[in-house]
């Protein structure tokens, strides 16, 4: 009788990638994804990841960075569909911040604001309007 045959024991080392290489391949994944079926899982996109947010009507307003581990804007909570951003370009700037009422920005006053004005600025968004690329 013929024993049976061990299974290969040793395995190849695995590559090695840098960690910014891949955060990349992973949001570009991530991204992929969330086009294919519409739905983000937001547990897995990393802090800081880069985005682009779009207006009610779906157009490209800004590009922001995700700030995964903030939960209050002017000392209110962030609610759960919204997420918070920082902002890096305002692409539209006739657009005003849609969230000035319940989420004021920090040191900014009350009432319409432009988000030309806002630039690296932390800010909520709504989770539905916010696409990753």
């Amino acid at each position: 009788m013929r024993a049976a045959a061990e299974p290969n024991t040793s395995s190849p080392a695995p590559i090695k990638r840098s960690r910014r290489l891949a955060v990349k391949h992973h949001t570009a994944a991530v991204g992929a994804s969330a086009a294919a079926d519409g739905q983000v899982n937001w547990e897995n996109v990393p802090n800081r990841t880069p985005c682009t947010l779009l207006s009610e009507l779906g157009m490209s307003v800004a590009t922001a960075r995700l700030v995964k581990n903030k939960e209050k804007i002017s000392s209110r909570w962030i609610d759960n569909d919204l997420v918070a951003v920082e902002l890096d370009v305002a692409l539209d700037a006739s657009v005003s911040y849609p969230y000035s009422s319940r989420y004021p920005i920090p040191g900014g006053t009350m009432g319409t604001v432009d988000l030309d004005t806002q630039v690296g600025t932390v800010m909520v968004w709504s989770r539905e309007l916010v696409s990753f690329s």
